[in-house]
């Protein structure tokens, strides 16, 4: 291989023998001119040379030439050259002797070499050109002819075979087109946090690039090159499906593609997707498995997240849907409820504007006055629940009574308990501590839930009012002999506009929903169960008053 630098020795070599010729050319021309007998050279040994043997010197030297050298005519015809310019055509000296130099070079050079032998008669000429030796095969040559000088046989024709320098310098652009490339993977690694590997399948050997390790949460080097080391990084719900998934596609010759955990020597939890390609042999045996593994914990904790919201999304279009269909129902039920109470008022009022006896007045005052309140509770209901919706309902609390509060509201209950036929049974006890409420809002809780036990329950049943405390809080217990309410119910009966009885048009399906508010405002809890005797059970907590 010639480098530049051993390329510029040879032009410095071929300077110094250029020299020497001038001296073995002047010597043969004073031998010549009878200005001198004979020379002696000493090199080891001394030998005489005559004019009669006075080429003999300029052969040896050309001979002794450590490059390629040849002796030409003014035309280029080749007189005597060395074994090395032979062995280059690869041809004997006896095939070289008495050829032109135009045959041995390329056609498409062949009026370069015939300018160079132009310039050399007067001057030295230098080319790089295209030999062929005998069987044809092409050399890249650099050639130097230097002039003929008196007593000389002809030009020295010197060249320097450049094919091992071609071959050195695609070499080295070769090698620094690879470094380049390797430096722009290594790049492409980094920005995209690629790791590559490579799996020997014969020799069980595993390869990380630098990117790999740092995937895998290791120093620089510290992975150990075995299948096994990878193997105990992965998950252990992961490991037998991932190590399986990589044998099969070594056996099967196909793409390998999945996703898996991994644990870090931290401790931290990684995901990883993998992708490689099976490179198998002449013979088509697997050699080795090459692929790129890529850090995909973000984007699998994104999908996650954005499966998460697709799924509340799904359920609150789901209840909104829900809702709408139960609004939709009740705004019928509204719609009647209020229609009724219209009706009779507009009755009541034609009556009482076409005359009549001062009974019939009197009554149809009292339908207007029944009828008026119906609309104006309702119309309560109705607001008091877009109040909670829209958190705008408020108390006034103060410390009440909890057993006398219960005696009242029993007290309003009990016409209404007599004409249907049912007891009303209190389970109070004498130290119940005071709570601290609302006490409008409170009466209204225990009306709304009494008025639904009084609607569940079956002629002759019980109702009953429990009570018991903690150091905080009051529970009380509304409980009816009906028929308990259905499991699938138990879920949604404090939602608004929701009904136990559907084809049920008595109530618009906010007075449990008013009663949760309630409760909530006060920070206590409400449930509903159904009673271990039959029945159904609505529990709540109202807070202690202190002091």
């Amino acid at each position: 291989m010639i480098s530049e630098q051993s390329l510029d020795q040879l032009q410095r070599e071929n300077q110094q023998l250029r020299a020497r010729l001038e001296e073995t050319e002047d010597t043969i021309r004073a031998l010549r001119a009878g200005e001198v007998d004979a020379v002696l050279v000493g090199s080891g040994c001394e030998r005489v040379f005559t004019l009669e043997t006075a080429d003999k010197p300029y052969r040896l030297l050309v001979d002794e030439m450590p490059v390629s050298a040849a002796t030409l005519t003014e035309r280029g015809e080749i007189i005597h050259c060395n074994r090395r310019f032979a062995s280059l055509l690869q041809l004997s000296q006896e095939e070289v002797a008495g050829r032109s130099i135009t045959s041995f070079v390329a056609h498409d050079c062949r009026r370069l070499i015939e300018r160079m032998l132009a310039t050399g008669r007067t001057r030295p000429a230098e080319c790089e050109l295209s030999l062929r030796r005998a069987d044809g095969a092409p050399i890249t040559a650099y050639l130097s002819i230097a002039p003929r000088h008196e007593g000389a046989l002809g030009e020295c024709l010197v060249v320097t075979d450049l094919t091992e320098r071609r071959r050195y310098e695609e070499l080295r652009r070769t090698q620094e087109a690879l470094t380049v490339a390797q430096a722009r993977l290594e790049l492409a690694q980094e920005a995209g946090a690629i790791g590559i590997f490579e799996w020997n399948v014969r020799t069980g050997e595993v390869w990380w690039s630098r990117t790999a390790e740092r995937l895998y949460g290791m120093p620089a080097s510290g992975f150990d090159g075995s299948f096994d080391a990878w193997r105990r990084t992965l998950h252990p719900d992961d490991r037998e499906r991932t190590e399986a998934e990589y044998v099969r596609a070594v056996e099967e010759h196909r793409e390998l593609g999945t996703e898996f955990r991994i644990i870090r020597p931290d401790g931290q939890t990684r995901w990883i997707n993998a992708k490689g390609t099976v490179i198998v042999d002449s013979a088509g045996e697997p050699l080795r498995l090459l692929g790129v593994n890529t850090d995909i914990t973000d984007q699998k904790a994104a999908h996650a997240e954005r499966e998460r919201l697709f799924a509340m999304e799904r359920a609150a279009r789901a209840e909104a849907e829900r809702a709408v269909q139960a609004r939709d129902k009740v705004l019928a039920f509204v719609a009647h409820d209020l229609r009724n109470p219209l009706i009779g008022i507009e009755m009541s009022a034609s009556t009482m504007s076409s005359g009549g006896t001062e009974e019939l007045r009197a009554q149809c005052l009292h339908m207007i006055q029944r009828c008026t309140g119906e609309m104006r509770r309702l119309i309560g209901d109705l607001l008091d629940v877009a109040r909670i919706e829209y958190g705008r309902f408020s108390i006034l609390a103060t410390p009440l009574d909890t057993r006398g509060m219960l005696m009242e509201v029993a007290e309003a209950f009990q016409p209404r308990l007599a004409a249907k036929g049912l007891r009303l049974v209190q389970e109070v006890p004498a130290s119940v501590p005071p709570v601290y409420v609302d006490r409008g809002r409170v009466m209204q809780l225990l009306a709304n839930l009494l008025d639904n036990a009084l609607k569940f329950t079956p002629a002759g049943g019980v109702i009953r009012l429990g009570v018991s405390s903690t150091e905080n809080f009051v529970e009380i217990a509304v409980t009816d002999s009906g028929p308990g309410l259905a499991a699938a119910d138990l879920p949604y009966i404090f939602e608004r506009f929701w009904k136990a009885e559907p084809a049920s048009r008595a109530g618009a399906g906010l007075g449990l929903a008013i009663c949760k508010g309630i409760v909530e405002a006060h920070g206590g809890e409400i449930r509903a169960e159904n009673a271990p005797s039959g029945g159904a059970t609505i529990r709540f907590t109202l807070p202690v008053a202190r002091g």
